[in-house]
């Protein structure tokens, strides 16, 4: 027995086609990506502290990557991931005062970078669902 599910049973074939997450929550979710390096553009525009040149370099890089997440790529989701996993490696070996903030960061880029990912998986055309 083949069970359906409630879009097939609404138009038949539409849960085989390339799925992505809609655009209102791809753009919250390069919003969040964004968010730690818009509070440090912010901090070094109001002198909390200076970056050096090579600095602003991975701040430019997770900026690129948020807008391509808000525009669907899925190579962005995938850059996602690897920046989870780097800052919950970076705060393991580099234990100090914000250890615990990279890895709470870091775990939650690597979950959300994965959720995108899973959220646009292509299905093959002619698979079926059981």
């Amino acid at each position: 027995m083949i069970y359906r599910t409630d879009a097939e049973r609404v138009s038949p074939g539409a849960a085989r086609t390339a799925r992505r997450p809609s655009s209102v929550w791809r753009w919250l979710a390069a919003a969040f990506v964004a968010l730690p390096e818009v509070w440090i553009v912010s901090a070094v525009l109001v002198g909390s502290f200076g970056l050096a040149a090579w600095a602003w370099v991975p701040v430019l890089v997770v900026l690129a990557v948020a807008v391509f997440v808000g525009r669907g790529r899925r190579w962005a989701y995938a850059a996602v991931v690897v920046l989870g996993v780097l800052a919950v490696v970076g705060g393991t070996l580099d234990p100090g005062m914000l250890s615990v903030f990279f890895w709470l960061v870091g775990g939650m880029y690597a979950a959300l970078g994965v959720a995108l990912l899973l959220a646009s998986y292509r299905r093959p055309r002619g698979s079926r669902e059981r």
